[in-house]
Formats: structure tokens, sequence, C-alpha cells
């Protein structure tokens, strides 16, 4: 399936790519844990999210925190999130990525622009990286008006999202 799609992909849209993978390797079957601290209401909010990526990349959850799995918390340390990756460099420059961390800001209560939020930050913990390209999840700005975040559009996958997680599936 995921063939076919490539190929429509690169027959609708010019063959130039935009999206920035990771130069490295990261476990692509890690479970998701979302932390008990989240409230239910974003909890929803980010199972929708999941859903969007889902017929790319096989996203899962599991109940109780382990070192093997990714854990969603909620940070205020910015205003919308972020992804932390641990690991380290091999020789031939390429990461090997053992652990990640998104965070969440709890105070956004818009759910569209929460959703584009855990978006970008669920596509960066399966390996890809900012992107140059206008209206694709890796390249939204999200504004922030007196610590308050503003209302955006109901967040598509772009096809160059769709063209890196394709890469990224091979």
């Amino acid at each position: 399936m995921f063939s076919l799609l490539s190929l429509i992909i690169s027959l609708l849209y010019s063959t130039t790519k935009s999206f920035v993978v990771i130069n490295g390797d990261i476990n692509h079957q890690k479970p998701y844990y979302i932390s008990s601290k989240i409230s239910d209401k974003h909890k929803l909010w980010i199972m929708d999210a999941m859903s969007i990526v889902e017929p790319f990349n096989m996203l899962y959850t599991q109940e109780y925190f382990s070192n093997d799995c990714i854990r969603i918390h909620y940070s205020t340390l910015r205003y919308t999130g972020f992804t932390d990756f641990n690991g380290y460099l091999l020789s031939n420059n390429k990461w090997v990525i053992d652990k990640i961390s998104i965070g969440i800001n709890p105070n956004i209560d818009v759910y569209n622009a929460f959703i584009s939020i855990i978006l970008h930050e669920l596509l960066h913990s399966v390996g890809l990286m900012h992107s140059d390209v206008q209206n694709s999840i890796m390249n939204m700005s999200i504004y922030v008006v007196n610590g308050a975040v503003s209302d955006v559009e109901y967040p598509f996958l772009h096809q160059d999202d769709i063209a890196g997680l394709l890469e990224l599936s091979e």
C-alpha cells in the first residue's frame, strides 16, 4: 500500500523533497505513554492527533511508564510544545535515539491549535525534522499573544509530511 501511495504522490507532486528526516535510527515500535497528569480532554485530543499519523506509521499507547516508551507529558517550558531526543552519535555521524519525550503546554485550550502542536511533535518523534514547505505540519507557526495560543485551521498532513513518513517507513 505504501508503494502505491508513494507512486501517486510522486506523480502528483514535484519530486523535489523538502522534508528532512533525522540522520540516524529511531525505534519506531516504541509505545507512547500519556502521563496520568494529562487531563482526560487532552488525552482524547492526543489520540485524535495520533489517528492522523496512523495510516502511515502505527502509533500505539501503553498504560504504564517504562524506559522503553515515548513519554507525553505536560510542560510549561514553552508556550506550545517540544520534543526531546536523547541518544548517542556513532562514528559514521549517525544518531541512535534511545529516549524521546514530548512536552505539551497544559494551558492550550483550543482544539485545533492543540492538535496541530501535538501532531507536529508526534512527527518529530517518528523522525521528521522541520521542513521549509509552507502549510506542512513540520513548517507550522502557532501564534502566541499575551501567553494565549491563537486558533488555527484543523491540521491535515501536507504531501511533504506524507512523503517524509513514507520515506521513514521504507
